[in-house]
């Protein structure tokens, strides 16, 4: 039940004393006039058979309150919408990567060409890969030239723009490089910045990369398990027996086991190239080529084979997925 000022004003007039509680039969419900200590007219409320304190005020009055029962501010109550709400901007994620340190999934790619002398499934074999990276900003690339060739055939000079095209074209994200010099620094290189490990052909002896392999397989297994992508370049050195040793740094527990590793063509050899996973990403657009300088992996597991020589169906680009 409510009492309305009009109500009270109704019970004064009904009862020329204020001590109408005392003369009224209480039934529960029933309000009666009182007097406020300013001398203003308030109301009792009968409540269990007996009528409550007086209550006093210009405005209506739930019966069942008490007169002394506090009403919160609204205002003082609401909390601060400035000071409680999370602040967007801190929150908010850089929209072109995700954030460093989280996990994702990695990617580990062979290729077994040095791709120095450009033809266009070969191109698009490596930007595809490099493209592999997270988020939609500019991909952000360490490329690893300690061991090539910097004077004739520069990797730097003749590779960066050609991936640098090719992944604009095909995704529209741009491409930064950071070059590695020194195999001795990868650990602080690789850090939260890099996207991308990508290491061209190397032309070391086999022990120089191998040793190279057992420093490193610490920090490329965990750059694949929070989303990074490897990209590895390897060749055939000097026609068709002589093999490059690249392949060697993503050999091994958690990257590839590779059981034989062969010349997939000599100098003034062409064998032809199928693309052996249409649905893999490094194969969009894609399509049978002919060259001479490759190097397959034979019986590899950890990954699977993306292109292979149609004659022999050994794989010469794989690429594995890692968590």
């Amino acid at each position: 039940m409510r009492v309305t000022r009009n109500g009270i004003a109704a019970c004064v007039i009904a009862c020329a004393a204020w001590a109408c509680a005392e003369s009224s039969e209480c039934t529960d419900g029933l309000s009666v006039a009182c007097a406020c200590a300013d001398g203003r007219a308030g109301a009792q409320v009968c409540v269990d058979g007996a009528f409550g304190a007086c209550m006093c005020g210009d405005v209506e009055v739930d019966a069942g309150l008490d007169a002394s029962t506090e009403i919160p501010d609204a205002q003082s109550e609401m909390p601060d919408a400035q000071s409680d709400m999370p602040d967007a901007q801190s929150d908010m994620r850089d929209a072109g990567h995700a954030d460093a340190g989280t996990r994702g999934t990695g990617h580990l790619v062979l290729i077994g060409h040095d791709l120095l002398q450009a033809f266009s499934q070969g191109d698009r074999v490596l930007g595809n890969a490099v493209a592999l990276a997270r988020g939609t900003g500019a991909i952000r690339v360490l490329d690893y030239t300690q061991y090539t060739d910097r004077v004739s055939w520069n990797p730097v000079t003749l590779l960066r723009p050609r991936i640098r095209d090719g992944v604009m074209n095909a995704t529209g994200r741009d491409v930064t490089f950071t070059e590695l010099t020194s195999w001795l620094e990868l650990d602080d290189a690789l850090d939260d910045d890099v996207d991308v490990l990508l290491v061209y052909a190397q032309s070391a002896e086999r022990a120089r990369m191998q040793t190279i392999a057992e420093a490193w397989h610490p920090h490329l297994r965990a750059f694949l398990a929070r989303g990074g992508v490897i990209v590895v370049l390897d060749r055939t050195q000097g026609g068709s027996i002589e093999l490059g040793f690249s392949h060697e740094l993503v050999r091994g527990e958690g990257l590839f086991a590779i059981t034989a590793v062969m010349p997939g063509g000599g100098n003034a050899t062409p064998r032809i190239h199928d693309v052996a996973l249409a649905s893999d990403p490094i194969a969009v657009g894609v399509t049978s080529y002919s060259v001479a300088q490759s190097t397959c992996f034979d019986r590899t597991t950890g990954g699977d084979a993306v292109v292979q020589l149609r004659d022999t169906l050994c794989p010469v680009v794989l690429h594995g997925t890692r968590r």
